[in-house]
């Protein structure tokens, strides 16, 4: 009985860190006009950082997370890079931080949403690697971000939203 009832507390416990990071990401939001399922409306934008430990699990547009080295949900692998061109990129990011955001978008397939990497999976990669918050900007169409808590929605982007998204601290909450 004692085992069930920290089971529960665990899972409450869980929900709650997850109804609050969905009003945190919600509230720096920055959102726009535009037609439902249209993927040519850009209707939110989020700037802020990624978590590794779910950044490493998102798809690539061109499905880049299965190209080269890379398998989806590891971190491991330096890609299409040499691994001395690697440890090089490695120790420029460790000692200057990123130069750029991670892009992701996030649109209409047909009746269901997908979200994917369309720039920078081999910046995921440099992320888990050296433990690092990523950088990132996703934009979101068709009024997608209105349809997150669904069952509809990229699983993938639902428990980065959940649980591995930091707000950028300049974010403009327009």
């Amino acid at each position: 009985m004692k085992k069930i009832l920290n089971e529960w507390k665990m899972f409450l416990l869980k929900e709650q860190q997850e109804n609050q990071s969905m009003e945190i990401f919600k509230k720096n939001l920055k959102t726009y006009r535009g037609e439902l399922k249209n993927n040519d409306h850009t209707t939110a934008v989020f700037n802020g950082f990624m978590d590794c430990r779910r950044a490493k699990y998102l798809k690539g547009k061109n499905n880049e997370h299965e190209k080269w080295n890379f398998q989806r949900g590891s971190g491991k692998g330096q890609g299409r890079y040499t691994m001395e061109q690697w440890e090089k990129l490695k120790q420029d990011v460790k000692n200057n931080g990123f130069k750029d955001e991670v892009f992701c978008v996030i649109e209409w397939d047909g009746d269901k949403i997908i979200g994917r990497v369309y720039e920078g999976n081999h910046r995921i990669r440099i992320g888990c690697q050296l433990e690092m918050a990523i950088p990132v900007e996703i934009k979101f169409f068709g009024r997608a971000e209105d349809h997150i808590e669904y069952g509809i929605f990229d699983y993938d982007f639902l428990t980065l939203i959940e649980s591995g998204l930091v707000p950028s601290p300049t974010t403009d909450r327009g």
